[in-house]
């Protein structure tokens, strides 16, 4: 599939516009939908025979996908419903009587903070907050360097929701040197950019379907490297568990984290979304992303701040109303909390849509 093939099969109010939000969430095109009604049904019929049984199955084949996407062994991929879950399944590994430190930054979404402020609240957890660098682009490294100091473990994301790329397996390797595990919240880079999660190093990297991947809604998925500390692990169901009826042994690869089913619809998606992204190549994806994020620059001018992959940040005296403006007009993007406006830009973008949101503001 050719990007030009893959921006048709996409919904019919996506194709009238110039969708720029992908960060937020990916529009799911026609493969995908198919993929998910085609489980829907096949679920249901399977409850003549094993509706469980059936689940299992598309699990598997989706695990099995997703973990070849990102370089891993399909055992250490955990199905989860979205990335803030995969974080959680980390915070849930925590020793409820620890005095443990964790470490996030400044340019975390609210799934790598809230979390840890949580387990500040309910436990002795310490949280340290890395602030970005002076520029505004990165981190401050040697306040980074300080922060891991003793730390129990990091959260951060290998490209941020404000449009800032992190040298991944650098800071893993700083927090690795003090004794601390990293978890990434990789949720705007799988799908856009070539990641081997193997090659940063972490002990944990949490991602979900529906951005970058143009997959359903509610799937997730959570990679857990053989010397990630899961020891703290409370929540418990068959699927986790060697022997179900027997005991509540865990498995002890990232299976232990699937406590219970989910949808075959959902999951059927995901694995859509993902042969999709692959059929086009993510050489080509990073190619024409590239491309587009160039012409924004240059079309943006001085208002633009930082670009991260496919996301684009940039300044506006009025953000929130200038997005509900362009909203009007047929161009999607979306303020962020700090003030500023995002346009994501993905592989079915065009150079006229850029063109669009650069006339209309």
């Amino acid at each position: 599939m050719n990007p030009d093939e893959l921006r048709v099969s996409m919904p019919s109010a996506v194709r009238g516009t110039a969708y720029l939000n992908t960060g937020a969430s990916g529009p799911s095109p026609r493969p995908v939908r198919d993929a998910m009604e085609e489980a829907l049904d096949a679920h249901a019929e399977a409850h003549l025979d094993s509706p469980y049984m059936y689940e299992s199955r598309v699990a598997s084949e989706t695990r099995d996908a997703v973990a070849s996407f990102v370089g891993a062994p399909p055992e250490r991929v955990a199905l989860t419903s979205n990335t803030t879950n995969g974080i959680n399944t980390v915070a849930d590994c925590f020793d409820p009587d620890g005095d443990d430190t964790v470490v996030t930054t400044a340019l975390e979404h609210p799934a790598g903070v809230l979390p840890w402020q949580r387990l500040a609240e309910t436990r002795r957890t310490n949280v340290r907050t890395v602030p970005a660098a002076t520029d505004g682009d990165g981190l401050d490294r040697d306040a980074y360097k300080d922060a891991v100091d003793g730390a129990a473990l990091v959260c951060l994301s290998s490209v941020s929701w404000y449009g800032v790329s992190v040298p991944v397996a650098q800071l893993v390797d700083v927090a690795h040197d003090t004794g601390a595990s990293v978890v990434v919240d990789a949720a705007q880079s799988v799908g856009v950019e070539d990641v081997d999660v193997t090659d940063w190093g972490a002990e944990y990297v949490a991602f979900p379907a529906h951005k970058w991947l143009l997959g359903s809604w509610g799937a997730g998925f959570l990679y857990v490297a053989s010397d990630a500390p899961s020891d703290g692990q409370e929540r418990v169901g068959y699927k986790s568990t060697v022997s179900p009826n027997d005991s509540p042994t865990l498995h002890d690869d990232a299976r232990r984290f699937e406590v219970s089913t989910s949808s075959p619809s959902v999951l059927a998606g995901a694995r859509a979304g993902v042969e999709t992204v692959r059929s086009v190549g993510l050489k080509t994806v990073e190619k024409r992303v590239s491309s587009l994020t160039d012409r924004l620059e240059d079309r943006l001018g001085d208002r633009h701040l930082t670009t991260g992959c496919g996301l684009v940040r940039f300044s506006d005296p009025t953000p929130e109303g200038t997005a509900e403006r362009l909203k009007n007009e047929g161009v999607v993007i979306r303020s962020l909390p700090n003030g500023d406006l995002r346009a994501s830009l993905h592989v079915f973008n065009t150079p006229e849509d850029v063109d669009r949101l650069a006339e209309a503001l």
